[in-house]
């Protein structure tokens, strides 16, 4: 007969419990709360699907082909834009951006474990799932009433789905930081010449000038001005900010004043892009920690600026378009800004008493009719409500766009006070989140500049998507949430680590050289050091 000490005593996995000492958790401060720290070294046992060939097989394949189809679409999306957005699969709605999200359910469905585990210590993380769950609940009354226009206004909130997986990208990838640098560095170039002449198609000669998209009436030429200053911005910043990328001077140089020129073209055509991207460069500007480096920049580009400045304006060179293309337009678009808009010419100002016209008029409308708290929805096209016209349109025309031509306007006017509260919570979560993040890692590794790069990036976008309905259309809306994803995961301590290498540039990175050669002859005098616990 067994004695009750026997009886009472655990067996099985609860001894192995209780028997098993408690293992300390590591938590640290994340600028908002303590959590754990996320390791990427295993502490837990492997789950099933890990010795599972074909779960391992399939987790391989879905990140290969979500990372590969994402670099396709932001490089496409950054340097040609509108007209890369249009291409579509022939007769259907499905655009190349509706593809990668299909893609990213496809990644998501894979690595759930790693999106869970950076969404349990990630506070912007959250409070985006609450702004996506929130257009999707106010989605669902509106598509049955308005189908197809519904889905289209919902591009506001449902390219916010990109961050998860992007996020989860990180944690599950070992070097994705070093990844993602070496393929934006090596995309730069191509953006940087090719953005003078996209503004010129897209907006000098317009949007209908050149070959159509196939089964559209879009120009492959076609291209937003006003994602020029904001793009160039954030590849300025990439640029000062990671100059170990770039040990040439002379090619760095060379490669920021062709960004900048860049952004200067786009300028003369539109007011919002270049004072966003400006403003965003001078954030940039004070992430620099050496003083000299700034006072060797500073004196660069007022040299420069003054140099070109001078010769265009005595040269009087003019390139004719709705908008000239010449010094004297672009100092016509600057001093209207600091003249709150009145100028000159009458195109400047029109433009402006017609946002203030449409934003007083969706605003009154919404108050009105009782949509205040909740939002007017998806479908319903609020220009039209107000009577609304676009710049060069016909009275009685319909215009357009759907939307007021601001992207933060149209949450609070389609989601309503709660969507506008959950979007203010939104970025100042993720903001403080990176801030606090920054602080703490030490001057000079690859996630502070790449934390730094990112601010920047954002912010010209966010300044940009004031005047323009940016961040509902696909070419912006998708970088701009890829951004915070990536951002919102490297806020997380553990996910990117100070030691994250810089991607090798140059001739240390030739495949055919050893390890020893790559590091130089310096390293290779280093005695090797074996563990003996291995």
């Amino acid at each position: 007969m067994a004695s009750l000490s026997t009886l009472d005593r655990p067996t099985g996995r609860r001894a192995q419990n209780e028997a098993a000492p408690e293992r300390p958790v590591r938590t640290t401060w994340n600028g908002l709360w303590r959590v754990p720290i996320l390791e990427r070294k295993r502490t837990e046992a492997p789950t099933l699907s890990e010795f599972d060939p074909v779960a391992l097989e399939f987790r391989g394949i879905a990140m290969r082909f979500f990372l590969g189809y994402l670099m396709f679409l932001l490089a496409g999306y950054a340097i040609f834009d509108r007209g890369f957005a249009w291409i579509h699969i022939p007769k259907t709605p499905i655009f190349v951006g509706e593809i990668g999200l299909g893609l990213s359910m496809f990644f998501a469905a894979a690595w759930t474990d790693k999106i869970r585990s950076v969404m349990a210590r990630s506070l912007p993380l959250f409070v985006l799932f609450a702004f996506v769950m929130a257009g999707l609940v106010r989605w669902a009354f509106d598509f049955q009433a308005y189908l197809l226009d519904s889905v289209r206004d919902a591009a506001l909130w449902y390219y916010a789905v990109f961050a998860f997986p992007v996020a989860g990208l990180a944690v599950a990838h070992k070097n994705l930081l070093g990844h993602l640098a070496n393929r934006y560095r090596q995309m730069l170039p191509w953006m940087a010449l090719w953005a003078p002449f996209g503004v010129y198609f897209g907006r000098v000669k317009g949007f209908d000038y050149g070959p159509r998209v196939p089964d559209s009436d879009v120009s492959i030429l076609a291209h937003k001005v006003f994602d020029v200053g904001a793009h160039g911005a954030m590849a300025v910043a990439f640029v000062w900010l990671m100059p170990r990328l770039y040990p040439n001077p002379v090619k760095r140089n060379l490669l920021v004043g062709m960004l900048l020129f860049g952004m200067v073209f786009s300028g003369t055509q539109s007011r919002g892009g270049f004072v966003a991207g400006v403003a965003a460069l001078g954030i940039g500007y004070l992430f620099f920690v050496d003083r000299a480096m700034r006072k060797r920049i500073f004196a660069g580009v007022m040299v420069a600026t003054i140099m070109v400045g001078s010769v265009a304006w005595v040269t009087d060179v003019t390139i004719p378009g709705e908008r000239d293309v010449s010094a004297r337009q672009f100092i016509a678009n600057i001093s209207s800004v600091f003249a709150g808009g009145e100028s000159e010419q009458e195109n400047l100002s029109t433009t402006v008493d017609w946002r203030e016209q449409l934003w007083q008029g969706v605003l009154t409308n919404i108050t009105r009719g009782g949509d205040l708290e909740l939002g007017a929805g998806f479908g319903r096209n609020l220009v039209e409500e107000v009577d609304g016209f676009f710049v060069g349109g016909e009275d009685g025309e319909v215009p357009e766009f759907r939307s007021p031509h601001n992207s933060h306007l149209g949450v609070a006017s389609r989601m309503g006070l709660l969507g506008a509260g959950i979007w203010i919570l939104l970025w100042g979560s993720w903001f403080w989140a990176l801030m606090r993040r920054r602080a703490v890692l030490p001057r000079g590794c690859l996630p502070r500049a790449t934390i730094e790069v990112i601010i920047v990036g954002m912010i010209a976008h966010l300044i940009n998507a004031y005047f323009d309905p940016t961040i509902e259309g696909p070419f912006v809306g998708i970088w701009v949430w890829v951004l915070f994803g990536l951002g919102a995961a490297i806020s997380v301590p553990g996910v990117a680590e100070a030691d994250t290498p810089f991607p090798e540039v140059g001739p240390k990175a030739d495949p055919s050289r050893t390890p020893a050669e790559r590091q130089g002859p310096k390293a290779a005098a280093k005695p090797v050091v074996v563990d003996a616990t291995a």
